[in-house]
């Protein structure tokens, strides 16, 4: 039979019956990739034809998926029978009929011995690595999947170098380690690989000056130290010491924690990229290098991926190691927080959007606006002025592209409607004009102002953000994005949402800084912002106790502004969760009193994305789906940059919809929006991530939770119950019936109002299997 093969991992390449295949389009090279990494899977015409064309209309995008399909087909018409299949709602690709590099690779790559060698051939670069840029949403998916295979080859590869070092094939460990390293060029453990392997091999020198150019390069790049483990292995490198180890899993190193927010570029090397742009790597809260990171770091490995396979599981077993025989090191130090969040990507081609996040207290100040020479009264919210971002780069031809962008972000700030945000008009006075940003904040009437600068260089852009509180001086927050650009549009919009994503609602950087004052004043100085962002932390704790205070803390909202949509939202909230985890002593009275505070908010603001949020949970648990549904969609298009509420509404397709994999996506885009979101943004993601199947998942991110309610409590008991790890599934049994001693599954299910019986089946099947009880039998 004849075969059609795929090559996706560096590159796209394609050949039937050993000729090259020419793609009529990108498109259908996209659309044939997709399929591929889910062969006899059927996907959804709506899906396909929003992934790839989500930038026209509905009708006009399932056209160019119908031309596309017809192209294909004509394309692969020699096979027989045609391995495109499909009907007037789905498409699927027959794997019978197909060998693709990538399904190889992650088969290969979960073996050891010739399965590892396997797998380190067949991964020649990051998945789609030459193919041109296309839709956002498709660029956001492949930027995950991309994660995904990094991090299955970073694990694998280090099982192969250890492997190779116990066979003491040191050519061979130096060849793998040096493919870590091109993977990821900030990985120490790729690192002390390689120095292991050139020391075994005579080249101690070698080695290190391996060791001090990673020096230079983290304290260039990331401006911290190597770990003490490399330091370590520099150190007795130096000292001639012993470096077989008789352990023989010693010295090639361990995996770090990878947290969803925590997606890394790809590699720019620096043939591609001039000196002046460098990547950002975290080095948040590493384990050890001296011992396994456990089962939460091997499953968090897997959280990013997103794509149409989800089955990114068995990570290899890792045990605990020495990276020099007889010696101990000390455990890691406490390191500089450095958030690096890629995001996005240009329409032409792989964008890489490093982000860092230096602190929530910078080391730098300007000096204090003075609130007696303010030319007009802050207001009681927060009051916002976007200055112009200054154009650094040689040549002034993009200037145009700064301003778009400062554009972008003080109309999609404005969408907020806790803030006061200056109008363009206004900051614009400032262009060109060298002004202090206590002189802005007094003559503009403002506490808060976020200036930038844009500098480009070739096709590179770099771009500084920071929020500076005016009155303090203090700055509270920077991000510094570095990028490859083709498309500026594309580009303009992904800088925009990202910006507005992470200062906005009430998890972002603003509303942050409102709590940390508002913690220190007397309950007699608040404002009525003040009080709802202090209801809203105390809401989310999700404990009876606490939704007490936080209803206490609204009504003081209300009281000292009853026309402040947002604090009959807030009350709302406090309503609805009372009912939904079954806190309230009257459950039609907190319905009825949630419907009263939801309508209240919708009637002072209708333009208020989060008061059509609330209202549309409030018709959810009235059983009004449709009702809810068109609530849902009216706040998105009212916000669509709010990440609260994209990722409450991918908490609730689950039990909406039941589109569980649109759920996980929702979510995933929601933190990359929102990075400094509250931990009930991964409650969603374990719920949803079970309502997926992604069992590994849903326990990876259920493990950062803080404060677990009932729900997320269940989806953790139902996921570690389809893993079969039943000492865990029972402790969280336990914690569930803490939580509702009379905690019943057809009860649960009921509450929540599950549209799809075969979603409520599954979550049944789950808790059943981890021995919850159905007092309904």
């Amino acid at each position: 039979m004849a075969r059609l093969e795929l090559r996706l991992l560096g590159g796209l390449e394609a050949r039937l019956e050993g000729q090259a295949l020419e793609f009529p389009t990108r498109h259908s090279a996209l659309l044939l990739a997709y399929l591929a990494l889910a062969p006899d899977k059927s996907h959804s015409r709506e899906t396909l034809a929003a992934l790839l064309w989500g930038d026209r209309a509905e009708e006009q995008a399932r056209g160019s998926l119908r031309q596309t399909t017809y192209l294909l087909r004509q394309l692969l018409k020699s096979l027989e029978p045609t391995p495109l299949e499909g009907d007037v709602k789905s498409l699927r690709l027959r794997g019978e009929v197909l060998w693709c590099d990538a399904a190889a690779f992650k088969q290969a790559i979960k073996g050891d011995g010739a399965a590892l060698e396997e797998a380190f051939e067949l991964y020649r670069g990051d998945l789609l690595a030459t193919c041109g840029a296309a839709d956002p949403d498709f660029e956001s998916w492949l930027l995950m999947e991309r994660e995904a295979y990094r991090r299955l080859a970073i694990e694998g590869f280090l099982r192969l170098a250890t492997a190779q070092r116990a066979c003491r094939n040191f050519p061979a460990m130096e060849a793998t380690a040096r493919k870590l390293i091109a993977i990821d060029r900030f990985d120490e453990a790729g690192y002390r690989a390689l120095m292991t392997a050139i020391a075994l091999q005579d080249q101690r020198n070698a080695a290190l000056t391996l060791y001090q150019d990673l020096c230079d390069l983290l304290k260039r790049e990331l401006n911290v130290e190597p770990r003490p483990e490399t330091t370590g292995l520099a150190a007795a490198i130096r000292d001639g010491e012993a470096l077989v180890s008789s352990d023989p899993a010693g010295g090639v190193g361990d995996q770090r924690e990878v947290r969803e927010t925590e997606v890394e570029p790809p590699v720019v090397t620096s043939a591609s990229a001039p000196s002046n742009f460098s990547d950002d790597r975290s080095h948040d809260n590493e384990p050890s290098l001296l011992h396994s990171p456990g089962p939460a770091a091997a499953s968090a490995a897997e959280a990013s991926h997103s794509g149409p396979d989800a089955d990114t599981s068995a990570s290899a077993e890792r045990n605990p190691e020495q990276e020099i025989a007889g010696t101990a090191r000390p455990a890691d130090r406490p390191r500089r927080r450095a958030w690096v969040v890629a995001a996005g990507m240009a329409a032409a081609l792989i964008l890489t959007l490093g982000v860092v996040y230096w602190g929530l207290e910078m080391s730098s100040r300007e000096a204090p606006a003075s609130l007696e020479r303010m030319a007009f009264p802050l207001p009681d919210k927060p009051s916002i002025a976007v200055l112009p971002f200054d154009d650094l780069s040689p040549d002034s031809s993009p200037e145009f592209l700064a301003d778009a962008i400062t554009n972008d972000i003080i109309t999609d700030l404005s969408r907020f409607r806790d803030f006061v945000v200056i109008a363009s008009n206004s900051t614009f006075a400032y262009k060109g004009r060298a002004v202090k940003v206590q002189q802005v904040a007094e003559e503009l009437g403002v506490r808060y102002v976020i200036e930038g600068s844009l500098q480009t260089a070739g096709d590179k852009v770099r771009l500084n953000v920071q929020l500076i509180d005016a009155l303090t001086g203090k700055h509270l927050w920077a991000e510094r994005y570095s990028l490859v650009i083709a498309d500026v549009f594309t580009l303009q919009d992904e800088i925009t949402e990202k910006v507005v994503g992470t200062l906005g609602g009430l998890d972002g950087r603003i509303a942050d800084a409102i709590l940390g004052a508002a913690r220190s004043k007397g309950t007699h100085d608040l404002t009525a912002y003040e009080y709802l962002v202090l209801a809203t932390e105390t809401r989310y704790q999700f404990t009876a106790e606490g939704n007490v205070k936080a209803g206490e803390l609204c009504q003081k909202s209300i009281d000292r502004d009853p026309s402040f949509s947002r604090a009959y939202v807030c009350l709302a909230f406090v309503h609805y969760l009372d009912w939904i985890y079954g806190w309230s002593k009257d459950p039609d009275l907190s319905m009825k009193q949630g419907f009263d505070a939801a309508r209240k908010a919708v009637a002072l603001d209708d333009t208020e994305a989060e008061a059509h949020w609330v209202l549309a949970d409030m018709f959810w648990i009235s059983e009004q789906p449709e009702q809810a549904i068109a609530s849902y969609a009216r706040a998105m298009e009212l916000n669509p940059n709010n990440a609260d509420v994209l990722a409450e509404w991918g908490w609730n397709m689950v039990f909406l919809t039941g589109e569980a994999d649109k759920a996980v996506a929702n979510i995933k885009r929601a933190m990359r929006l929102n990075p400094h979101h509250s931990d009930w943004y991964e409650q969603g993601l374990g719920l949803a991530a079970y309502a997926a199947r992604r069992y590994e998942e849903a326990v990876a991110a259920l493990e950062k939770v803080t404060y677990h309610a009932i729900d997320s409590r269940a989806a953790f008991a139902a996921s570690y119950a389809q893993l079969g790890r039943m000492e865990e599934a029972r402790q969280q049994l336990a914690e569930i019936l803490k939580l509702q001693p009379d905690f019943s599954i057809s009860g649960w299910i009921e509450k929540n109002r599950f549209q799809l019986p075969e979603m409520a089946q599954h979550f049944r099947d789950g808790l059943e299997k981890a021995g919850l009880p159905d007092r309904s039998e």
